[in-house]
């Protein structure tokens, strides 16, 4: 997804390095943002910066897929904390949508259990996948064979802490084809501009189009889902997946100002 220009911290976007161009201070900049989101590393400031500003982070894609490409580069206390925090989450229960293609992996207590309605969230993923394969006609991601406890595809729900969600590839299958999973945040409550279950769906259009792109288009040249030009672009077309899928939301007009207000920036400064 998008984010908001006009705040100071470092933003997803910015990001678009590869491990070999990647500046150490960026790289910690990346890590402190993602451990702030994962709850590892509480942050007065950014907190702060999140709650009165909803669109200033929204999705995580190419923040936690950088981390993982560049884990190699961190130092061993930060891939001693990243480490995990890369795995899969490990949630109390699972259960399939009524269409069967998605496992939601979630918690019944505790920070991490959902706040809005399960049963609402499972037909928005399903709707989700009628939408953009069904209907679209996009091939749906590739299977994960075991992972998440069978081949479907897995979502978690886990306290984000002001990120709507990522998809994070794990492993290449094919020339152009990578796994994934994706994780949404529990409640869309302080810090988000759509609230509870309105958040829930537009970030499943979006973060599903990510496991889309990456699982049937990624650079068949590359050892990885993106290249750092794909970005903008993979994030514009999965805004627009937004509008497409649950048109009644449009949790993106809490960032359009930015954008339109800015008219001498090009379009990838954006």
């Amino acid at each position: 997804m998008i984010i908001k220009y006009s705040l100071t911290i470092i933003l997803i976007i910015s990001f678009q390095l590869s491990a070999q161009e990647i500046s150490k201070s960026r790289l910690d900049s990346l890590v402190n943002l993602f451990t702030y989101f994962k709850g590892v590393q509480p942050s007065e400031y950014l907190k702060k910066q999140i709650e009165e500003n909803p669109s200033v982070v929204k999705c995580g894609l190419d923040l936690v897929n950088s981390i993982k490409q560049n884990f190699d580069l961190l130092n061993p206390s930060q891939q001693k904390i990243v480490a995990p925090l890369l795995q899969r989450p490990q949630m109390h229960k699972s259960i399939v949508t009524p269409k069967g293609f998605f496992r939601v992996h979630y918690d019944t207590a505790g920070v991490n259990a959902p706040g809005y309605d399960l049963m609402q969230f499972m037909q928005a993923l399903d709707s989700t996948y009628s939408f953009e394969v069904e209907q679209l006609g996009y091939a749906a991601p590739p299977a994960d064979g075991t992972e998440g406890g069978d081949s479907k595809y897995d979502v978690y729900i886990q306290n984000l802490s002001g990120l709507y969600g990522y998809t994070q590839f794990e492993n290449k299958v094919s020339q152009s084809s990578w796994m994934s999973f994706m994780v949404l945040d529990n409640d869309y409550s302080a810090g988000y501009y759509s609230k509870g279950i309105n958040g829930a769906r537009v970030t499943a259009a979006h973060e599903f189009y990510h496991a889309i792109q990456g699982g049937n288009y990624a650079p068949s040249e590359l050892n990885a889902p993106f290249r750092n030009s794909d970005v903008f672009y993979y994030e514009m077309s999965s805004t627009a997946m937004e509008e497409f899928a649950f048109d009644y939301v449009n949790d993106y007009y809490a960032y359009m100002s930015s954008y339109f207000l800015r008219p001498e920036k090009i379009n990838a400064q954006y």
